[in-house]
Order: C-alpha cells, then structure tokens, then sequence
C-alpha cells in the first residue's frame, strides 16, 4: 500500500481545498493510503466527507499576511514547527515510505526541510508562482522559500503559465516541474439553456479577482439588456469596496451578493453564462472554468494566462482582451444574444472537460509522479 501524507495549513475555502479533496479521494481508489493534517476545521470536515482520514492541528502561522499575522507567526511558530515536527517523526517511526505532500506556502516553509533529512520523498504542489510575496518582509522569507524548494523532490503546477513561473521566480530547474491540470469530480451535463439573463461569477472576493471589472461592465451590459442580473458568489473583504462600487454606479437592484455557497452545481445551473474575470497575478488555473464546462455553461474570461490554456476562443468560451471593461461586456453581451453561440460553446467545453479535467485523469498523473513512475 502506498502511503501519502497531506499537510495543509488552510487560511480558507477556496477552489485549491476543493481540488485537493476531490484528488485525495481519487488517490486512494488508486490503493494510496492517505492522511491529511490541517489546521481549518471546515477543511476537517469537508475532506472527512469525502473519505479522508483527516486531523487538525491547532496552530496557525501566516507569513505572508499583515504584521498581526506576522507576530501571531512569531509567537505561535515554535509550537507549529513542533505539532508538525511531532507528525512527521510519527510517521517516520511506522514507515519511511510515506511521500509528503504539500500545498500552501506556510507549511512548505515549516516542513519541506525537516522532512527531507528524515529522509521522507518530498512533493509540493505550486499552484502558481508568487510574485511581490517573494519580496515582503525584507525578502527573507522569499529566501526562506527558495531554500525550502530545494529540498524537494519533484514539483507539480497545474499550468504552463504556473510552470513558466515557478522556473523564472524560484529558480527551479524546468525538468524538475511538470504541468498537471486540476480535475474536478462532477457528472457532466447536456446544454440546457435558461430563459433568464443571468451572469453568474464565483471566485473569492479580493482584489485581483475582478468582480470589480465585471460590476463596472454591467452598465453597458444592462443598455443592451436590461433585463439580466449578476450573481457573485463568494466571500472575502473586498466585498465592502464592491458593494460601494455598486452603490456608486446604481446597480442594487441588478448585482446580487450571495456570499459562499455548499454546491456550485445548483447556482451554475440556474445561469445563462459565467463570467470569470481574474487578473490576478498569483492566478493558478481557474477552477470555476471547468466547473462551468462540466455544467454546460458557456463562459468569459480574460486572454491570459493560466485560463487561456483552458478556455481557446470561440471554441469552447470566449476570451476578452486582459483588463479591459468594454470587452468584458462586449463579450458577455455576444453570449447573452447568441444562443446558438451558447449552445456551440457549451457543448465542446463538455467534451474539452471530459477528455482532460476529470479528476480521475489527473489523479493517475499525479500517481505517476507521487510513485516515481515516469509519465
């Protein structure tokens, strides 16, 4: 039996948590015996509902935060290192078999070292690369990073925008970092058009995220159409600016807030489009994109990168110039118009879905490289 230990310090719920359950479920119908180790007790539970044997430590050390953060790390950060130093020796007494796997930026710094002079296989998952992180606080815990990755064994990104990243900023050697996609576990559905205009867009709300561009395309959007309304889901801090931005601009009435929800799937089926506008540097997939593919729901995105690797023009979404506020709504526009357009889309982003992103596709990739088999 081959033996996987995930540890993750979760500063919250998003797309990179739903993956991570929906992979370790996968690994284990591969004969991985899994265990995950995290610190958010949402995290506990939603990955115990999808069979894995999870516990939660208690302390919490972000370095990456603002200076509370950072005291908070300071205080508590001995007492982490030593919960997850008492884990790893824990394991290393039954088996030195087991492989690591790490995914946030906190615990990769806390463990990835010491776990390798136990002489534990090391793999991280880097979802992106870090940019400005790498320079806070002086640099030195960018350094700290750099040192830390050279530990690793091998490095898993999920998208040759990532990849070029990591390389560039880290310092890693291309061969050691191989591209696998994220993959979701979802039943993929037939095109069924709605008769209501809805837009629909799901991501966190921080800045980089680009509600606030969306929000700003609805003006144009609504002259076209002033029947549609724009549902965002998600939570976060920025949503105090975005409501000011809605306010500002008048749209109460036709922006809906609706904050985190249990199942993507229903609010996805109850929408037109969905509209995706992250201009995020640290973006590292897009996992909503695929979400939507699997549901049928034609999308909008911006021409970057990683989501111009998932979504190819008038193919199976439509990609808007990056950044750009006219385009945005002149492309959410052309679907909300066209729905033989909707319907093409829509389908071949099905098939696009379920030929690459299924998470059992990618769970064997993953298996490969966790097992050191060649891919």
């Amino acid at each position: 039996m081959k033996k996987l230990l995930y540890l993750n310090q979760a500063m919250g719920m998003g797309g990179a948590e739903v993956f991570m359950a929906d992979l370790l479920e996968a690994l284990q119908k591969l004969h991985w015996q899994v265990e995950a180790v995290t610190t958010r007790a949402a995290f506990v539970q939603y990955l115990a509902g999808h069979s894995i044997q999870t516990k939660q430590v208690p302390f919490v050390m972000d370095l990456i935060g603002n200076w509370k953060g950072l005291l908070k790390a300071v205080v508590f950060g001995p007492l982490a290192f030593f919960q997850w130093l008492n884990i790893l020796l824990q394991h290393r007494r039954r088996s030195r078999q087991t492989t690591i796997l790490l995914s946030g930026f906190n615990e990769k710094l806390l463990v990835t070292g010491v776990a390798k002079a136990l002489g534990f296989k090391v793999v991280w998952i880097q979802f992106s690369g870090l940019g400005s992180l790498l320079n806070i606080w002086g640099g030195w815990v960018g350094a700290w990073f750099k040192w830390s990755i050279r530990c690793v064994d091998r490095v898993i990104t999920s998208s040759e925008h990532s990849k070029r990243a990591v390389v560039s900023e880290l310092g890693v050697a291309a061969q050691q970092v191989v591209v696998i996609p994220c993959g979701r576990n979802l039943e993929t559905r037939a095109f069924n058009d709605v008769s209501q205009k809805n837009i629909l867009c799901i991501s966190r709300l921080q800045p980089g995220k680009g509600q606030d561009l969306l929000i700003q395309a609805m003006p144009a959007i609504l002259q076209k159409h002033p029947e549609a309304r724009l549902s965002i889901i998600g939570e976060g801090d920025f949503e105090t600016r975005l409501r000011a931005l809605v306010s500002q601009l008048n749209l109460e009435q036709k922006v809906i807030f609706k904050g985190r929800v249990d199942s993507t799937a229903k609010v996805l089926e109850q929408a037109m489009i969905c509209v995706f506008p992250s201009v995020w540097e640290l973006e590292g997939f897009g996992l909503v994109l695929i979400e939507a593919m699997a549901a049928a729901k034609p999308v909008v995105t911006f021409d970057r990168g990683p989501m111009n690797e998932i979504i190819q023009h008038q193919q199976n979404g439509l990609l808007a110039k990056s950044g750009s506020v006219e385009d945005l709504a002149d492309k959410s526009i052309a679907l909300l118009e066209d729905r033989s357009l909707r319907k093409k889309l829509a389908t071949q982003a099905v098939k696009d879905f379920e030929a690459r992103y299924t998470v059992e596709q990618v769970a064997n990739l993953y298996d490969k490289i966790l097992a050191d088999e060649k891919t």
